[in-house]
């Protein structure tokens, strides 16, 4: 998957580039990229799970963007990010309801949720000052969630996929020409659910 992933995200980002390469000033015709590290709440979408039960819903990951400014104003990005994994507690005995199957545990262990994605968005950028700027986000992401146990009654291998919009909005400070510090919040709606992530990152322009 995440093969795949790289493979695709580096071809939008070309075909992207391609196609606007020869409308762009010069002036604003540069690529930047940031890593940001966003913490996300999100779950396997389990029901009647037992009193006993804990969830930690809360996952760390990380976020590649590669973008290419189109005027001062509006830039195209391409992304990879990891959400990170969350789990499902359960000691034996303890039961719950996964997409409308039910499942218990044998012995103690987990259900494990992994969440990942690529994207593609168009920025809006606005300057407050000299080093403050914000922005806003609005794009696709094609994402896969994969929910994994083997300490269940049945063993449980579940992938899901999808595609479905998203938006975010954001705070950068500009340290030098080359380097910014990044705050990003992002709202999604992943597998039927709202998802939100907050992340923090560095930018560098190329």
């Amino acid at each position: 998957m995440k093969d795949k992933n790289a493979i695709l995200m580096v071809s939008l980002i070309t075909s992207m580039s391609l196609l606007t390469l020869s409308n762009v000033k010069a002036e604003y015709a540069g690529f930047y990229g940031e890593l940001t590290f966003p913490t996300t709440n999100f779950q396997a979408r389990t029901t009647n799970a037992s009193s006993t039960v804990t969830l930690e819903e809360r996952g760390n990951g990380y976020k590649l963007l590669l973008g290419k400014n189109l005027t001062k104003y509006i830039s195209l990005e391409g992304f990879y990010s990891d959400f990170g994994k969350v789990s499902l507690h359960g000691q034996s005995g303890d039961s719950f309801t996964l997409y409308d199957s039910d499942y218990s545990f044998v012995k103690a262990g987990d259900l494990r949720t992994t969440l990942s994605g690529i994207g593609v968005n168009a920025s809006v950028n606005y300057d407050i000052t000299g080093n403050f700027s914000i922005h806003g986000r609005a794009g696709l992401l094609n994402w896969r969630k994969d929910m994994t146990s083997s300490n269940t009654d049945a063993v449980i291998s579940i992938a899901k996929t999808g595609s479905d919009p998203f938006y975010g909005a954001g705070l950068k400070y500009s340290i030098t020409d080359k380097y910014a510090f990044t705050a990003n919040y992002t709202s999604y709606k992943i597998d039927g659910a709202d998802i939100t992530s907050r992340s923090l990152g560095v930018q560098y322009n190329f």
